[in-house]
Order: C-alpha cells, then sequence, then structure tokens
C-alpha cells in the first residue's frame, strides 16, 4: 500500500468518524465563506488543517 493511499485511508476514516463531526462542522464553517472558483483558498485550508492532524493519527 503506498504512503498516500494509507494516509487518505486513515484522515478518511478519522473525519468520517460519527463522533468527530467537530471537524467537517469546522470544516464546512472555513470554506463557507468561498466559492467554488475560489478552490485554491480552500485546498490550503483542507490542507493546512490536514498537516494540522498527522500527530494525531496514529498508526
Amino acid at each position: 500500500m503506498s504512503v498516500f493511499k494509507l494516509y487518505f485511508e486513515l484522515g478518511l476514516s478519522h473525519i468520517t468518524n460519527l463522533q468527530a463531526y467537530d471537524h467537517i462542522l469546522f470544516l464546512t464553517i472555513l470554506c463557507a465563506i468561498y466559492s467554488i472558483k475560489q478552490w485554491r483558498p480552500i485546498l490550503v485550508l483542507i490542507t493546512g488543517f490536514t498537516i494540522g492532524h498527522i500527530n494525531y493519527v496514529h498508526i
């Protein structure tokens, strides 16, 4: 399994966990001020949020 796929699957399971609804809410609020045409700032926000959680996810 590639490292990217491993982290992608771990991250997806982490934020889609029903006990982690605060993560989805936080990202939704952050992205709410942008339109779809402003996809780059949205990508930067989500990437920063993901990088901030790297130490949290345990392999």
